[in-house]
């Protein structure tokens, strides 16, 4: 056999990779970390910043890693500038460009404390720099931007922080990410959104013959995509490549969040910034100007030019109706879907203006929101609102919740218009506001209306998985401690089990038959089944199922019959009948009221013409603001402990009693609605935060209440 290396010299290699990775798991051992897991700890001690990026979509509850990439290249002025840059005043290219891209991140959030991934090679000794194997490593460079630093100054503490952090980069991240015990939030990365990497080494291309135009602050030219990436791990990466003389940057961004445009400003900003700093080290940060000549044009002029002669006293709408008549059968509005004409948009609006004024009683200049597509329907609630007197907010549903909250709450909004399509944020907009009415322009039967979204927490997978790493009864039910991240004491769970069992005891009997919508790991169930005739239990998740299934074989509970199935599902059971449904710590993860909504009528359908339905343990929509303020407050407290305090409740329904209160006033068979705290002696969350309710069914009377708080 011929070796390809034949008659070439290579190098000795002193080491080799295996001996790289036994001296790596040695140092972890023996506790060679230790100094550098202090300084580390020390660094990120504090509450991390969370980067608030101004977004174009809200952030999807799960990070998708679907992405896409820009790429720039620094044209030969801005090259040399930079090398002259660092001759002067130390640092390298990989310094240079983090302090700023820090300035730019500081101009779009104004936050002065700011964490910015870096990526380095991990190659620290001579000896491994011929050796393959993988090295990379991420490491969080903490820096402090504000308008009162030059930039010089600033660009000195990066420098400073930086070197600390590579003489400390033997930590690998995802050990880093361990020890710090950060809260899980499945929508964003651990630590930082943002990272730099600096390769100096030639990019592989996908198309040579593709040239990478120069981007130019006064033309605001920026070249297409040719590096064909669809993924992005963080929010956004700056990768770039010094490769002789040259230096080229791709951008890679989360396309979850990010529109390209958005991207290309940025980019814009990011030259625009860097040419002034080269040029002035000594530049103010607050004095740095990243708006291009263009950008300041729309804003001082376009933006605001709207001089244009309208007739006085005459509503815009007023005008159209005058055109209606004039020219009825051309075509007003159009959109990707069709057309409406001017006859149809006036008659449309018209009845839309009315019904807000005669069945809603809607007041001169009363502040209608309206949450749309944008299209020909969207014109017709515009013009709809005017007609009526009122004044529109118009709303984005991409943007997050909170801020739609804040936005109704400043308008005082009390009218939201929406669509079929939106009904899951519409109703739950309506429940967390003061909004009175929610009207759905486009369905005859809105409570049939989900929008078409899905809870995070109804993910079968998800519950499998739960099922399937757990040890006990709790962390099957996966029962957490939103204050510590640890499993809820046996103590605590027994009590929760306690206190449905104390409230039904008096309704149970031999001969009845139970229904328990989402049993879990049966910490009800094991307590009532011995005290009735049949019990069927259901949940999403059969690896959950398997587990009760196991236990109840085991404690001899013939009457107990499990299936899998969701909880909107149950008319599928095949069952009728029952005397008692319960409803246990389940509906927190339901998508929306509409939702519950559902459940809850099909399950008075399997009820007998009197039965009970207990809702336990339903997370208080009056309490919210107290469970968070409550959780911050134990996580400044305890800070450093290693806890993994829950913060975001973005995705769990939170439900107000008026709900329940107005859900009886229809003809659905409820008599009469019964609160309850819970019944313990071991004060937490569940105790503090949440509620019982239990819903007496009396298909031939129900109630005779017609008072309610909210109107769909």
């Amino acid at each position: 056999m011929i070796s390809l290396y034949e008659g070439i010299d290579l190098p000795p290699i002193n080491i080799e990779y295996k001996d790289y990775a036994e001296w790596q798991n040695s140092i972890i051992k023996n506790g060679g970390l230790e100094i550098q897991e202090n300084y580390w700890l020390k660094e990120l001690s504090s509450p991390l910043p969370v980067l608030n990026m101004p977004t174009d979509f809200a952030r999807p509850h799960v990070f998708t890693f679907q992405g896409d990439s820009i790429t720039f290249s620094l044209d030969d002025a801005q090259v040399s500038n930079l090398k002259s840059f660092r001759d002067k005043h130390g640092g390298t290219l990989q310094i240079e460009l983090m302090a700023i891209l820090n300035i730019i991140l500081y101009k779009y959030t104004g936050q002065e404390d700011i964490i910015v991934g870096c990526g380095i090679s991990g190659r620290p000794h001579d000896d491994l720099q011929q050796i393959v194997g993988m090295f990379i490593n991420m490491l969080c460079i903490r820096s402090h931007p504000s308008d009162e630093k030059t930039f010089l100054s600033f660009y000195k503490e990066v420098i400073k922080t930086s070197l600390k952090a590579y003489n400390n980069q033997d930590m690998q991240f995802d050990y880093l990410v361990d020890l710090l015990r950060l809260e899980p939030d499945m929508s964003r990365n651990p630590i930082f959104d943002v990272s730099l990497v600096v390769q100096n080494f030639q990019k592989a291309r996908i198309d040579e013959t593709k040239q990478i135009v120069t981007a130019t602050p006064d033309t605001g030219l920026i070249p297409e995509n040719i590096f064909q990436n669809k993924t992005s791990k963080f929010d956004i990466t700056f990768f770039v490549y010094e490769n002789e003389g040259a230096i080229e940057i791709v951008v890679e961004y989360y396309t979850g969040i990010f529109e390209k445009s958005t991207i290309l400003r940025l980019i814009n900003h990011f030259n625009l910034a860097l040419n002034q700093i080269l040029h002035q080290p000594e530049i103010l940060i607050g004095n740095i100007d990243i708006l291009s000549p263009q950008e300041k044009q729309q804003l001082l002029f376009e933006f605001n030019d709207n001089k244009a002669e309208f007739p006085k006293n005459c509503g815009v709408h007023e005008l159209f109706s005058k055109q209606s008549t004039l020219v009825p059968d051309k075509i007003a509005v159009s959109d990707e879907d069709g057309y409406i004409t001017y006859q149809d948009l006036e008659k449309e609006s018209n009845k839309l203006g009315n019904f807000l004024n005669k069945k809603l009683s809607l007041s001169i200049e009363t502040t209608v929101a309206i949450m749309q597509s944008r299209n020909r329907k969207a014109i017709i609630s515009i013009f709809g609102v005017l007609k009526s007197g009122g004044a529109f907010l118009f709303l984005d549903p991409k943007i997050p919740e909170d801020r739609l909250l804040s936005m109704l709450s400043d308008a005082n909004v009390q009218v939201l218009l929406t669509e079929k399509r939106m009904m899951g944020l519409g109703s739950r907009l309506q429940w967390r506001s003061n909004i009175k009415h929610l009207v759905c322009v486009d369905s005859d039967d809105i409570y049939h209306e989900h929008g078409g979204a899905s809870n995070e927490l109804m993910r079968k997978d998800l519950w499998d998985y739960i099922g399937d790493t757990a040890t006990d009864s709790i962390t099957a039910g996966g029962w957490l401690s939103s204050y510590t991240g640890e499993p809820i004491s046996a103590e605590e769970m027994e009590e929760y089990s306690k206190n449905a069992y104390l409230k039904l005891k008096e309704l149970l009997h031999k001969d009845m038959k139970v229904l328990e919508i989402g049993c879990s790991s049966g910490l009800t169930m094991f307590k009532i089944a011995p005290e009735v005739g049949s019990y069927f239990g259901t949940d999403l998740s059969s690896s959950i199922l398997n587990y009760t299934q196991n236990v109840a074989t085991k404690r001899g509970h013939k009457n107990v019959f499990l299936s899998c199935m969701m909880a909107h599902e149950i008319e599928s059971l095949g069952e009728v009948d029952f005397d008692l449904i319960i409803i246990n710590s389940v509906i927190q993860c339901f998508e929306d009221p509409n939702y519950l909504r559902d459940v809850l009528l099909k399950a008075i359908g399997l009820l007998k013409n009197q039965g009970h339905i207990f809702c336990g343990d339903i997370m208080d929509e009056a309490k919210r603001t107290k469970l968070i303020k409550s959780l911050n407050k134990f996580k400044l407290k305890n800070k450093g402990k290693g806890f993994r305090t829950k913060l975001d409740w973005h995705s769990e329904l939170f439900v107000s009693k008026k709900y329940f209160t107005d859900l009886s006033t229809e003809n659905t068979g409820i008599k009469e609605v019964e609160f309850s705290d819970k019944i313990y002696t071991i004060q937490n969350e569940l105790t503090d935060f949440r509620y019982d309710v239990i819903l007496h069914i009396d298909k031939k009377k129900g109630s005779t209440s017609n008072k309610r708080s909210k109107y769909q």
